[in-house]
């Protein structure tokens, strides 16, 4: 059994995009300022006993940090003091390029893992290098997958950390929708544990975004946080029970998860359309961006 906890932080979402040096200045003092106030909280959930924690995605927002930065290693100290893990959602520079990425830290202050955001949405292309790989951590509770906001939107994403045996995905997000997140929860049986961003000017945006959660192996919510304020909320989770498999059908191929039964039936041989970059329905919008065009 382990304890995980969801760091919900609001957010300044007219940070970007103003060419007022005045502006500017505020918007990173009201970042950092905000990053401030989420270590506190992480420390929080920390010193509750938490074995999890995650913070929402890119909560130094228009920052971007080197991996020196104060408050990296401040999030370092946490992870060691209290003996816990923690996913930071983070904007970072590092190569001379920028990244949006989910940081793992472990309970021996180190960083254990870097994952930067592979599917990035038009706006956020602009500004961040994409990420090209889909990590999963060995912890001492079981395996730790990472994913950040958009990427849930896409199937395979998930598919691929279950396949690489991941029993909970971390998800620091600014867009969670409950439509797709919990589905792929019930479809890979595992948990998902996702912080949602809440802006700080609350309009419509937050009205059809779900609020962060903890989503058992079945697409169940069993924690979630209140939709307009900075909240911790946490749930006590077993990894090593999997759901049983569905319709009777454990009782003909005697299987005891649906993991394993959906792993098992999966036709691998017939998804090679999945890894083709121009699949067929792409013609669809080539004919319709000609004709506008024309």
């Amino acid at each position: 059994m382990i304890r995980v906890s969801v760091v919900q932080t609001i957010y300044d979402e007219k940070a970007f995009g103003t060419d007022d040096s005045k502006e500017v200045v505020r918007a990173e003092q009201r970042a950092f300022d905000a990053v401030e106030k989420c270590l506190k909280m992480v420390e929080m959930a920390a010193q509750a006993g938490t074995d999890l924690i995650v913070t929402t995605e890119a909560v130094n927002h228009c920052l971007f940090y080197s991996l020196e930065h104060i408050h990296i290693k401040r999030l370092k100290i946490i992870a060691e003091k209290y003996n816990t893990y923690i996913v930071a959602g983070l904007h970072i520079q590092r190569d001379g390029k920028k990244y949006n990425s989910a940081l793992l830290f472990g309970p021996t202050g180190n960083i254990e893992e870097i994952y930067d955001k592979v599917h990035l949405p038009a706006e956020e292309a602009a500004i961040v290098s994409a990420g090209d790989d889909y990590k999963v951590v060995e912890t001492r509770w079981g395996r730790l997958g990472l994913l950040i906001c958009w990427d849930l939107q896409f199937p395979e994403a998930a598919r691929i950390l279950a396949l690489k045996g991941a029993d909970i995905i971390a998800c620091p997000t600014l867009g969670w929708e409950d439509i797709y997140g919990l589905a792929r929860a019930y479809e890979n049986s595992l948990y998902i544990v996702a912080a949602m961003g809440i802006s700080v000017n609350y309009n419509v945006w937050n009205e059809y975004m779900g609020t962060s959660c903890i989503v058992n192996p079945i697409g169940k919510k069993i924690a979630s946080s209140q939709k307009e304020d900075d909240d911790i909320i946490s749930a006590t989770i077993d990894v090593s029970i999997e759901p049983a498999p569905q319709y009777g059908s454990g009782l003909i191929t005697g299987h005891k998860s649906m993991r394993y039964t959906r792993t098992m039936q999966r036709r691998a041989d017939t998804y090679g359309l999945l890894t083709e970059e121009n699949p067929p329905v792409l013609g669809r919008y080539q004919k319709i961006q000609k004709s506008r065009i024309q």
